[in-house]
């Protein structure tokens, strides 16, 4: 048989059963084990089989192999005397396990034998049919015959050893008459329960709701006495789930095993005691895997046996929406709906990077036990810190086992509003700009009573516009528009004119605000710049018209009547036909290039200034238009 490796979550490795095979001396005797090969009895792991020697059987007639677990724990019985001796019990030596997947018997393997126990060689005169070897948890078919009544034996293994070879099928053979002993050996000790007993056990399998293919899982099972009298002989028996990793099994305490089925002795359970077992499994194809747990005990009087599971989901309730900066409202519902108490119950959630929480993303709150039909609600406030579509996932968890998942989709958006403006940023002086002001609802929910203001700065002045709804505080500088409503995905438009009638640079703001606190803000900026306006006035002294041969002194003004500064000033005379440049004075140099007088380049004509520049001409011909 295969030997179970230990489960990485500190299991023990489990030892399975080996099945014994059969010793034979000379003329087909069967070879027993001795009596001091019975092991100790610990709470904690299950000691390897042996089991004491029984008595021998009449080899004449073969008794049927029952199911040791089939209706509770019978009381063996003693085969009647046919007159044959009793073989002497010789010891079997104890079968070595090796760490490998296969067991290779000291002696030849039998053609059957029932788990647990050892074979036996079928007799030569008779062939006896046997029953199966584990029916289930009672007999498979009404037995014709009571069985054979034969005093307790105190030890467990030796009784259903006894047992076994003493049960004969009624309806091929003639029943066996029992040979009693010549005097009692049951005995009553002081720490004995007297009165009536009722144990009562339950049974509770923890298992993840899911598992992935290839990973291991672990589930629990849990057996209490939650009687008023001790529970003896408890057996729990389970199966290896079908689609997992035989091979890969491990449980803890260590388990029997028998070909798919895992057993534990868990020997004596007083009221009050509790006993775990841990199974580790590995999943090698998808689909639903599970087992039936069951237990069975002895007792003197009725007792029943309540199986029992927590069932725990998770529900998580959470806006669709939020903006950027906001905070957000978790509430967490873990409710158990199955018939069994979960114990040390952990609310685990798994934020994305969107979502900040002072824990960090990865956080765990411990409900602790919760009883059948009880809910626990948990609330989780978070932040949003970046856009983007996220999806925040909710786990419950028992002994790091997901019982149950959610998650929520969640759309973080920049601002639940947002405002933009088109218009010039520079403007000269005294000319209007005219600005739009967009403002739009992001959001999927409706905005109502929306203020938008627009803060004017000093140096620049409103234009009310005609059949507008903007209001204008001349005292605060603010101008400002009222929205009733504004539909999601809807965007209004909002018209303002300003202007300026001095040279700078002017920074105002621009703000949108709902009944809700929704808000949006947007500086603005304006450059106004001045021009230079020039003006040019030609001075001419004395009588209008000269004489061949005279001269004439002419000046040039030029006047700065703009709002800035003129830069780069050169000022260029044409001598017009019929006159002969003599010299000229001004601000800079100048020099003829034949019949045109440049001077050089002012560097700045001042707002309202003037420069003039002097020019004396000599007549040479006549021209009666000269200019």
């Amino acid at each position: 048989m295969p030997r179970l490796p230990a489960s990485e979550e500190n299991l023990p490795e489990v030892t399975p059963v080996p099945v014994v095979p059969e010793n034979t001396g000379a003329g087909g005797r069967l070879i027993m084990p001795a009596q001091n090969e019975q092991p100790e009895e610990s709470t904690d792991v299950v000691p390897q089989l042996g089991f004491p020697t029984p008595n021998p059987t009449p080899e004449s007639v073969q008794p049927e192999r029952p199911n040791p677990f089939s209706s509770g724990f019978p009381e063996p019985t003693q085969p009647e005397s046919t007159g044959l001796t009793p073989l002497e019990p010789e010891p079997m030596p104890e079968p070595v396990i090796p760490f490998n997947n296969s067991v290779t018997p000291s002696e030849p393997e039998p053609t059957s034998a029932a788990p647990f126990f050892p074979s036996q060689p079928e007799p030569e005169t008779t062939v006896i049919p046997t029953r199966p070897a584990f029916p289930g948890f009672g007999p498979s078919e009404p037995e014709p015959t009571p069985d054979p009544i034969v005093p307790q034996n105190t030890d467990s293994a030796e009784s259903r050893f006894n047992s076994l070879m003493n049960r004969s099928n009624a309806t091929d053979n003639p029943p066996v008459v029992p040979q009693f002993p010549a005097a009692g050996t049951g005995t009553v000790t002081p720490d004995a329960p007297r009165g009536p007993q009722q144990p009562e056990l339950k049974i509770e399998k923890i298992a993840p709701a899911e598992a992935v293919v290839g990973e291991p899982i672990i589930y629990s099972i849990l057996v209490r006495n939650v009687g008023g009298s001790p529970a003896h002989k408890v057996v729990v028996e389970d199966r290896i789930p079908r689609g997992v990793d035989p091979k890969s099994l491990g449980t803890s305490p260590q388990a029997m095993i028998s070909e798919d089925k895992l057993f534990w002795e868990l020997n004596t359970l007083n009221p009050g005691d509790e006993r775990k077992i841990q199974l580790r499994v590995t999943p090698i194809e998808s689909g639903d895997i599970g087992s039936v747990a069951t237990v069975r005990f002895a007792a003197s009087v009725a007792a029943s046996i309540r199986v029992t599971a927590p069932k725990l989901t998770i529900e998580m309730q959470g806006p669709q929406e939020i903006a950027v900066g906001e905070q957000i409202p978790y509430i967490f519902k873990v409710t158990n709906s199955g018939d069994g108490e979960g114990r040390k119950v952990f609310i685990r959630a798994l934020l994305p990077p969107e979502l900040q929480h002072p824990g960090g993303n990865d956080i765990e709150y411990e409900i602790g036990n919760l009883p059948p039909g009880e809910s626990r609600q948990v609330e989780l406030t978070l932040t949003a810190a970046a856009a983007g579509q996220v999806s925040p996932q909710a786990l419950v968890t028992i002994d790091g086992n997901v019982k149950d998942d959610e998650a929520l989709n969640l759309k973080i958006i920049e601002s639940r509003v947002t405002l933009s403006r088109k218009g010039p940023q520079q403007r000269f002086v005294s000319r209007p700009a005219a600005y739009t002001n967009v403002i739009t609802n992001q959001s999927s929910t409706a905005l109502e009573q929306i203020t938008v203001t627009e803060h004017v700065p000093a140096g620049v002045e409103w234009i009310s516009q005609p059949g507008g709804e903007a209001q204008w505080n001349p005292n605060a500088r603010t101008v400002s528009w009222n929205i009733p409503k504004l539909l999601p995905g809807e965007a209004r438009q909002l018209i303002s004119q300003v202007v300026s009638s001095s040279v700078g640079d002017f920074e105002g703001a621009v703000t949108v605000v709902d009944v809700n606190g929704n808000q949006a803000n947007l500086p603005t900026s304006l450059s106004v710049k001045g021009f230079a306006n020039l003006e040019v006035d030609v001075q001419r002294g004395g009588a209008p018209a000269v004489a061949v041969g005279e001269q004439v002194a002419m000046r040039v003004l030029v006047n700065n009547d703009g709002s800035a500064p003129a830069k780069n000033v050169q000022a260029r005379f044409v001598i017009p036909a019929g006159l002969q440049f003599v010299d000229a004075k001004g601000p800079v140099r100048h020099r003829q290039a034949g019949d045109t007088v440049l001077f050089d380049a002012l560097p700045e004509v001042p707002v309202n200034g003037q420069q003039s520049f002097d020019i004396i001409l000599t007549a040479t011909q006549e021209n009666r238009d000269a200019r």
